[in-house]
């Protein structure tokens, strides 16, 4: 897995794991990553990423 850096402005209250979270939450919707890949960059095994996607980002009905 390749690397990026951001610059985030100092403002913005959120910590990197949250970034992270997000982004690999967002490329996991997209289908760009499978739930493995997603819980991979979260040091996170795929189990607990999924738990974790379903309870913060999944759209509640």
């Amino acid at each position: 897995m390749r690397k990026i850096q951001l610059k985030i402005p100092d403002e913005v209250d959120l910590k990197d794991y949250d970034f992270s979270m997000i982004i690999a939450s967002k490329l996991y919707e997209d289908g760009k990553f499978s739930s493995g890949q997603a819980a991979e960059t979260q040091r996170r095994k795929e189990f607990n990423f999924n738990k974790l996607f379903l309870c913060a980002f999944a759209p509640l009905r």
